[in-house]
């Protein structure tokens, strides 16, 4: 990092860091990431792979087995693209269905007993 000067006062000078202004990515929609996210190959294989396993994972009779496996698609899709995971949904939005799907895609797996919530860090 590099310091850089800040004038205060006349007579006053105060270093900073530039590190301490780290300020967060803006936030997409979930719609717009899962677009960039699908005209890149290996993204979409990884989103298209947490979608099967969901879908097997909501029929199977071993939904928590499979939990573990959707849980390790979800880590590697989120590791290539974390957009997917901070990205939002506006009420109202013209595609806010389709948004909410992507949305609760990389945070719920269906089970045998109801919806698993997956543990998600921000």
């Amino acid at each position: 990092s590099f310091i850089r000067a800040v004038y205060a006062a006349p007579t006053t000078i105060l270093l900073l860091k530039a590190s301490i202004f780290n300020f967060p990515a803006p936030t997409i929609d979930c719609v717009e990431a899962h677009r960039v996210c699908s005209v890149e190959p290996t993204c979409e294989a990884l989103y298209r792979g947490l979608e099967l396993c969901a879908e097997e994972a909501a029929v199977s009779p071993q939904a928590e087995q499979l939990a573990s496996e959707c849980v390790e698609r979800r880590d590697a899709l989120l590791a290539k693209h974390p957009s997917l995971l901070t990205c939002k949904c506006q009420r109202g939005f013209r595609k806010e269905e389709l948004c909410l799907r992507i949305y609760w895609r990389v945070r719920l797996l269906p089970g045998q007993c109801g919806w698993i919530v997956l543990e998600v860090y921000i």
